[in-house]
């Protein structure tokens, strides 16, 4: 079954039991429809990927759903999409609106003394070589993540990992690990670029994707043993190691942890990694606290580990996870996120500034995408830009050296303007035609 009917039905099957529970108020009926349609909207984005219209519909759809039992979905869905066009703050600005309460506090002392920061990538790929299996975990409206991941790859392979299970994506689509490029009717996630950078990153250092098993609604409340047991099934994954990088939300409180029923039902060692419960947010008092106490003892621009003499930091909340990494605050240059470039490991990215008569023939509400070269005619964009009037003019994409080809979209698909260049240190940015 397409990825996209999935989410359709797990969409509808909230929508529903959310409805049910309000005596079909005329609020939630608008809710509903507007919800409705964007899934509509999204679904025709997995024949040619073009978010314009989800997102020159945002305000009308969040205006809609305000107050419903359907804002939060409208509030996720949207913060995804923004997080999609280089829009990453607006997008973090959208989800801490879903937050039911004025502040997250934890319940323990905030006692980090004796604990250093230290380097998350080094010090993962420092153990990788004792396990068998890699679980790390990802959030849609948090790209960072996913580059976080991709900064581990190469390494992780010359410790003898060989295949990747991405949640969402087949093996079979398009015949992916032939065709070593991740194409528009990948998955809905794939659309993403810097999601669609890890799948690109992964397949060309000769990773496999393998099945994700589908798990229907039905067996949804004990999907994370009936998950590993597929992928045990399927893969036959004592001959090989792998990493696992997974939706949190697929993770069930009231089961164990994935992690646990991979390690029983092989009896191989797992690493469980959570890189999403401390993060940052649109506004602090939003934050956990040991996440900002946290970010103090970084001195570093990269993604870190809490670890003293004795061990790595845990809470009280036993999830399972062997530790936490810690992503630092963003900060922002001409609009676009640090880590788009702090985050690399091998393919540097750079800011680049597109020549400003580019902008002269472009109407408001426009989609500046980059594609590679030799992917264009079905590849997922690397970058792409919300063009959203004059101001947006400054806007840099993101592209490391290489030969490109920009492509300008307007609604329905309309392609208002097209050329190739490309860009290198020492001669910057050069149109072709």
């Amino acid at each position: 079954m397409k990825v996209i009917c999935l989410l359709v039905m797990i969409g509808f099957f909230l929508l529903v039991n959310a409805f049910s529970s309000v005596a079909q108020e005329d609020n939630d009926m608008k809710g509903m429809i507007e919800i409705i349609k964007l899934f509509r909207a999204l679904d025709d984005e997995m024949s040619s990927p073009n978010y314009l219209e989800p997102l020159l519909i945002s305000d009308t759809i969040l205006s809609n759903t305000r107050g419903t039992n359907f804002e939060e979905t409208a509030l996720t869905i949207i913060s995804n999409l923004y997080s999609w066009v280089g829009e990453y703050q607006k997008s973090l600005e959208l989800y801490s609106k879903t937050f039911e309460v004025a502040a997250l506090t934890d319940n323990q002392p905030i006692d980090l003394n004796g604990f250093i920061a230290v380097d998350a990538v080094q010090e993962i790929i420092e153990l990788a070589g004792q396990y068998d299996v890699i679980f790390i975990n990802d959030v849609g409206h948090r790209p960072e993540k996913s580059v976080f991941v991709t900064m581990l790859l190469e390494d992780l392979m010359n410790q003898g990992y060989t295949k990747i299970v991405f949640d969402e994506i087949d093996s079979t689509k398009g015949m992916i690990n032939l065709s070593k490029i991740p194409t528009e009717n990948l998955s809905l996630k794939a659309l993403a670029p810097n999601y669609a950078n890890l799948v690109r990153t992964s397949l060309s250092l000769g990773y496999e994707i393998v099945l994700y098993p589908y798990i229907s609604i039905t067996n949804y409340r004990n999907r994370d043993s009936i998950f590993a047991l597929e992928i045990f099934d399927q893969q036959n994954i004592d001959m090989a190691k792998m990493i696992v990088f997974y939706n949190k939300d697929i993770i069930n409180a009231s089961e164990k942890t994935l992690a646990y029923w991979l390690e029983l039902l092989t009896g191989k060692a797992v690493l469980n990694i959570d890189q999403i419960k401390y993060s940052e947010e649109h506004d602090q008092i939003f934050e956990s606290p040991f996440y900002q106490k946290a970010v103090e003892l970084n001195k570093s621009k990269l993604p870190f580990i809490l670890k003293n003499k004795d061990d790595y930091f845990q809470d009280d909340t036993n999830e399972g996870f062997d530790f936490y990494v810690f992503h630092p605050r963003t900060s922002y240059t001409s609009g676009r996120a640090s880590w788009e470039t702090d985050y690399v490991l091998g393919n540097k990215k750079y800011l680049i500034n597109l020549p400003k008569e580019i902008y002269q023939n472009i109407p408001e509400g426009a989609l500046i995408q980059v594609f590679y070269k030799q992917e264009f005619d079905s590849g997922i964009p690397i970058d792409q830009i919300l063009y959203k009037g004059y101001e947006d003019t400054n806007k840099p994409i993101v592209v490391p050296e290489g030969r490109f080809i920009l492509r300008v979209e307007g609604m329905e698909r309309s392609n208002l303007l097209q050329f190739e260049f490309t860009y290198d240190l020492e001669n910057g940015l050069a149109i072709l035609k």
